[in-house]
């Protein structure tokens, strides 16, 4: 009977005999040869498609991770351009509010009425010219009160003398002066706080 001795090359098993032992063999050593070549090459085909397929995924998640950053640093910069947009819009509102009350208190200055009343014009007056039209309302509504008052003292017999109407600083009677006022309707959109 034979003796076998078992040998396995690139998972299969090769017997061997005693007799190929002696020089009959099944495979030969080229054989041999081969089938472990093939087997060094197989593996090394497999490993170089593992690590080309691992540095495909590093590539993309390097790829990935570089767009993200990408992203991130463009939202970044558009909320920093959103803040300054937004500071700069303060800041032209409030050059804005200073140039309207700038521009009530010389109206209130040139028409001798105290800067106090700036108080009840500012909150109306969106924009310099209109703060200007708001301090003539304001003025002659004023005026018209005055001389209203000053006529209903006169009308009760007490003897304002000395006193001198703001509309006019002349010696011209009150009377005179009334007719000439012709009524108007009252703007509505102008509103004053009460003192």
């Amino acid at each position: 009977m034979e003796e076998t001795s078992g040998n396995v090359i690139n998972g299969t098993a090769v017997e061997a005999t005693n007799e190929s032992a002696q020089g009959e063999s099944r495979y030969t050593q080229s054989d041999l040869d081969k089938a472990i070549a093939k087997a060094i090459e197989t593996r090394e085909k497999n490993l170089k498609a593992q690590w080309e397929k691992e540095q495909e995924d590093k590539t993309k998640k390097a790829r990935l991770e570089t767009e993200k950053a990408k992203l991130e640093a463009e939202k970044k910069f558009e909320e920093l351009y959103k803040m300054q947009i937004e500071q700069v819009e303060s800041q032209k509102k409030e050059l804005e509010a200073e140039r309207i009350q700038l521009r009530v208190s010389a109206k209130l200055a040139e028409h001798k009425v105290p800067s106090t009343f700036a108080d009840y014009i500012l909150p109306i007056s969106e924009t310099p010219d209109q703060a200007e039209d708001n301090v003539k309302t304001f003025k002659k509504l004023l005026d018209t009160y005055v001389d209203e008052k000053i006529k209903e003292i006169q009308g009760a017999g007490i003897s304002v003398k000395g006193v001198k109407s703001p509309t006019n600083s002349t010696s011209e009677s009150l009377g005179k002066r009334l007719a000439r006022l012709e009524p108007k309707e009252p703007d509505s959109t102008i509103y004053f706080k009460e003192p």
